[in-house]
């Protein structure tokens, strides 16, 4: 007993999403602007020919640090902390549990950060003057 070839598989295509409500479109596209117009912007406004020199200047390089070192904290901290609260907040019920879920997950890290950045900047701050005048630490 022989079985007959299967017909040619066709890809399933995915189903149309439709034309999205104007209500949504004009504040959705107002939204993507204020993202894009201000990179754009600053792309546009680089002066690109003295990036090297811009790169060299300590002051730079001090402030590429600190912001290096901000958000790599700011990620670790994320990691360290968010990661077991949200395991615990979809998996274990516990009194609160309600009200943590209800506050608005996209509060600012950075803002957590605020006393350390002030620290880093005073640090920075002291580690120019000393330079100025000629002592090294």
């Amino acid at each position: 007993m022989t079985s007959a070839p299967s017909p040619a598989r066709t890809p399933a295509r995915a189903p149309s999403l439709g034309r999205p409500p104007l209500l949504l479109l004009v504040p959705g596209s107002v939204g993507a602007a204020l993202l894009v117009v201000p990179l754009v912007a600053l792309l546009l406004d680089t002066p690109w020919s003295d990036l090297g020199a811009q790169l060299a200047d300590p002051a730079v390089r001090d402030a590429l640090w600190l912001s290096g070192l901000t958000s790599a904290l700011t990620v670790a901290l994320c990691v360290l902390l968010g990661t077991p609260l949200a395991w615990l907040l979809a998996r274990v019920d516990f009194p609160g549990r309600r009200l943590l879920r209800g506050l608005p997950a996209t509060y600012p890290p950075l803002r957590l950060l605020r006393p350390l950045r002030r620290r880093l900047l005073r640090l920075l701050r002291l580690r120019r003057l000393r330079r100025l005048l000629g002592r090294r630490r």
